[in-house]
């Protein structure tokens, strides 16, 4: 009993949701049926029709092995799978030019050994690919392929699928030197049902979608062709005979590996080279069907689906389905969003319909000998003009007309010319249309001027007023992306518009800021040589932080870097740099000076005009002497005091979990340290440790206390001071903001 009730838990079946299961199965199992008939007829069919039955036998080996699989072990326990038709589209081309090439060779009889060994190698061959994708996580490579690329390679393969309905219903090859001959009244009557069914059922499903359209019309035009068949006095033998019937089929099984193994053994080995690009075709048109169907399959049942895990399963079990010989097949995305649909999302539908075909595989070639084909074109014809009005129609109203554009001259190309030929054309127009769209996006994230933009330094206020005197003669540029010759070019560009404008001071700081650049390409390099030589000939600095190793070698190979230019500095990160620039330019004041020692009268008589207050309140105060590491501020400490930092310079610090340390802001002297945490009665939430030699000066709260008992009017002062300085930073913090949200 336990081991039944592990098995139904894996499978996902309980009493209230077995009959849905069941139900669910029914359908799927329909759909996965009917795609083993249909698709094997994309390879055997016309001149190689007489084989047939040796693909409906692939394709339910198929079925049942990569049904299974996947089943079994996908992350999305929806999931049901099968024979694809993306895969055999493909492996169909190259069965058709290795059985011209033997043909006119007279060599017809080694053509079924041949057709044989290509599928064997096409299902391993994918299943490797999938599974090293999935091995080194490529599957998420989906993402940057241009839809309009993929959508003429869909849109091909609708055409293709459309084509063959008519190729097998009559047997006629649908090309257009046979057009002529589809026409003829005997072959009307023969795909004329199929396709109007099949476009029927292709609206009923855009009108008004349920689970039992597909099954119920392809159970209709079966009953509907024996009806006829019998009204007009046709016996099976009779209609098998004149084609009516899919077959002739054998009376033993379908499958039969001795088969296998003498056209492994027989093969023409030195067919296979010469197909190599329509084996890249299959394996690029493959993998990113495959990614089609996983994603599309994620955003209908809005669960995420892990695409490398999908990878992997369909790689295991494409390599077991060709170890059989079977067709490729992997997850198919109708099936599986109905699972969900049903509200039965588990293994035991996806597993009960691959048992199925296994079943049919095993015992039901007699059932499968009275299906007419119209019946199989009724299936090809709708999933090709669903591709064709998905792609073509509404594509048309969804995307540009560069786009749409590209997308029709894919799928022209793939028809009339070929698929390994649409391959190649949709690679050039995707390079095309990443060169042309990645050039529209900005180099610069966001471009801030030095009064606005500070370094984490707090400045007594004359400092920091001249710094808004004087920042714009400091510009940060934050550059994004991955850097070539393009955007590189635009970047020189917008730094000769700073330099020209006649409206803003001189440039004496040009920050370029490499924190979220991925990469920088070899043919961006003479841009920064362009901006090097500007900062020579306008006499500015150039600096940059951030940089990656990797950029820090190209930089320095054309000698783009300090040390190697006088006029180019660098810094591990914006903070830094911000905090040289403005030294600097306080230094060329001759106010950078001021910065180390700002005496605490100065700063209270800022605060009371009446030296006299000064005075009284400086008595409210101790002072002591820190040297270099010493905590004024420890972090978790309770904030009892805040501190006037006449002298010297610290730092406020952040203890990490891995026991570094990070600087947040640097305090020079005239500043206040601890106000916020004081004020707000908080925990301290950083450390303040003395970076250089210095005094300061302690208000405790006790003291405070004191001040508002015996000095209300210089305590209210005192406060108004604090508010305006709380203010003015809060001021500061908007206006960079909203730079920063640019």
């Amino acid at each position: 009993m336990r081991i039944l009730s592990q098995a139904l838990i894996f499978l996902g079946i309980h009493r209230a949701n077995a009959l849905d299961a069941l139900t669910a199965s029914l359908a799927t199992s329909c759909l996965a049926l009917s795609a083993c008939i249909s698709y094997p007829t994309l390879i055997f069919s016309a001149d190689l029709a007489q084989y047939y039955p040796a693909g409906l036998g692939l394709a339910l080996v198929s079925a049942a092995i990569v049904g299974t699989t996947i089943a079994a072990t996908s992350s999305y326990t929806g999931s049901v799978a099968y024979v694809q038709s993306q895969p055999v589209v493909v492996i169909g081309v190259i069965a058709s030019s290795i059985a011209a090439t033997l043909h006119a060779a007279g060599m017809d009889d080694r053509i079924l050994p041949n057709v044989l060994v290509l599928i064997t190698l096409s299902s391993l061959l994918l299943g490797l690919v999938f599974a090293l994708f999935g091995k080194f996580r490529y599957g998420d490579l989906i993402r940057y392929i241009p839809f309009p690329v993929i959508g003429g390679f869909l849109a091909a393969i609708g055409w293709v699928l459309t084509r063959a309905s008519f190729t097998v219903t009559t047997g006629i090859n649908a090309t257009t030197e046979h057009i002529l001959l589809l026409f003829r009244y005997d072959e009307v009557l023969r795909w004329a049902p199929g396709i109007c069914l099949g476009a029927a059922l292709w609206y009923l499903q855009r009108w008004r979608v349920n689970r039992f359209n597909l099954p119920a019309i392809l159970l209709g035009s079966v009953v509907f062709f024996w009806i006829v068949a019998f009204a007009v006095g046709r016996s099976p033998p009779a209609l098998a005979e004149a084609g009516w019937l899919i077959g002739p089929l054998p009376q033993g099984h379908l499958w039969t590996p001795a088969r296998h193994i003498a056209a492994l053994a027989n093969a023409d080995w030195w067919l296979f080279p010469r197909e190599i690009i329509g084996f890249g075709t299959l394996l690029v048109l493959s993998s990113v069907s495959l990614l089609l169907a996983a994603s599309s399959v994620e955003l209908a049942v809005r669960e995420d689906i892990d695409l490398n895990q999908q990878l992997r399963v369909a790689g295991v079990a494409n390599l077991l389905g060709g170890l059989a010989g079977g067709l490729p097949g992997y997850q198919g995305p109708g099936p599986s969003i109905l699972t969900s649909r049903l509200g039965v999302p588990v293994r035991f539908v996806g597993l009960s319909t691959a048992l199925v075909c296994l079943a049919v595989l095993l015992f039901g070639t007699s059932f499968l000998s009275y299906v007419p084909k119209m019946t199989v074109g009724l299936v090809l014809f709708y999933t090709g003009l669903g591709l064709l009005v998905e792609q073509l129609y509404r594509s048309f109203f969804r995307m540009t007309s560069g786009d749409y554009l590209v997308l029709v001259t894919v799928f022209l190309v793939s028809v009339f010319v070929g698929f390994m030929e649409g391959i190649g054309v949709g690679v050039v127009f995707g390079l095309i249309i990443f060169v042309i769209k990645y050039s529209r996006v900005g180099v610069t994230r966001r471009v801030a001027s030095g009064s606005v933009l500070h370094s984490n330094v707090d400045r007594p206020e004359n400092l920091r007023e001249a710094l808004k005197q004087s920042g714009d003669q400091i510009l940060t540029m934050t550059l994004q992306g991955y850097i070539f010759f393009g955007t590189a070019n635009k970047l020189v560009n917008a730094i000769k518009e700073r330099i020209a404008a006649a409206e803003q001071p001189a440039l004496t700081h040009l920050i370029l800021d490499f924190s979220l650049v991925n990469g920088l390409d070899s043919s961006a390099l003479a841009s920064f040589t362009k901006m090097a030589q500007y900062s020579e000939l306008h006499d500015f600095r150039l600096v940059l932080s951030n940089l990656a190793d990797e950029t820090k070698a190209l930089l320095r190979r054309e000698h783009i870097y300090e040390g190697e230019h006088k006029n180019i500095r660098v810094f591990p990160d914006l903070d830094r740099a911000l905090e040289w620039s403005e030294n600097e330019i306080l230094a060329k004041q001759e106010l950078l000076v001021s910065s180390l020692l700002v005496p605490i009268e100065a700063t209270l008589e800022s605060i009371f005009p009446e030296t006299v207050e000064a005075q009284e309140f400086r008595s409210f105060l101790d002072s002591f002497d820190f040297v270099k590491g010493d905590a004024l501020i420890q972090e978790g400490a309770e904030s009892d005091d805040l501190f006037f930092i006449e002298s010297g310079q610290v730092m406020v610090v952040l203890a990490l979990p891995d026991g570094a340390e990070m600087r947040l802001r640097t305090m020079d002297a005239g500043t206040v340290v601890g106000e916020i945490a004081f004020y707000l009665g908080l925990p301290r939430s950083a450390s303040v440790i003395g970076s250089e030699r210095g005094r300061a000066y302690r208000l405790s709260r006790e003291s405070l206390a004191k001040l508002r008992s015996e000095k209300p009017e210089m305590a209210a002062r005192f406060h108004e001071y604090m508010a305006r300085m709380l203010a003015d930073k809060l001021l500061d913090t908007t206006r960079l903001l909203s730079v920063l949200k640019t």
